[in-house]
């Protein structure tokens, strides 16, 4: 063999490796982020179930169910710190598997559809997510109970007189 027929092979091998290399970081990336929605998916059926028993125990209104159940899966989604991309991939299954199991209720399911929508808003919104106690016309925060939320005020909130 040749010196040039030697060098030519070692390049192409290290070419080969790096390639191989190179393709296992996406192949370890795509692996975390199914572990990271399987975590999630559970996580937000867990929330959404314990949000719609309690609401039934409490006799919620359907209103006040949804905003219950809005809440609580965006508090499941909102404290796993995962990125919008497997937020949103972690609701589409949660509801298909809610779907499937015949566990989805349509007042969860609006709710659902009302989370969705925010995370698919922020994703193509520079600046991120909206917070997890509702954005406009979003669910109640957690603990504020049916009918809750009024009172109080912005910055710009003045008490009123007399």
């Amino acid at each position: 063999m040749t010196k040039s027929v030697f060098v030519a092979m070692a390049v192409r091998g290290m070419a080969a490796l790096s390639a191989v290399s190179l393709a296992a970081v996406p192949v370890i990336a795509v692996a975390q982020s199914q572990s990271e929605v399987a975590s999630l998916v559970a996580s937000i059926k867990s929330a959404a179930a314990a949000a719609q028993a309690s609401a039934t125990t409490n006799g919620y209104s359907a209103e006040q169910t949804e905003a219950a159940i809005e809440a609580a899966i965006q508090a499941a989604v909102a404290t796993s710190g995962a990125s919008l991309q497997v937020a949103d991939a972690a609701l589409a299954q949660a509801l298909a598997q809610l779907q499937a199991e015949g566990n989805l209720t349509p007042t969860a399911a609006l709710a659902f559809a009302a989370v969705s929508g925010q995370v698919k808003t922020a994703m193509l919104t520079p600046g991120g997510a909206p917070a997890a106690g509702g954005a406009p016309g979003g669910g109640a925060a957690i603990g504020s109970g049916p009918g809750g939320g009024g009172g109080g005020g912005g910055s710009d909130y003045v008490p009123p007189v007399g």
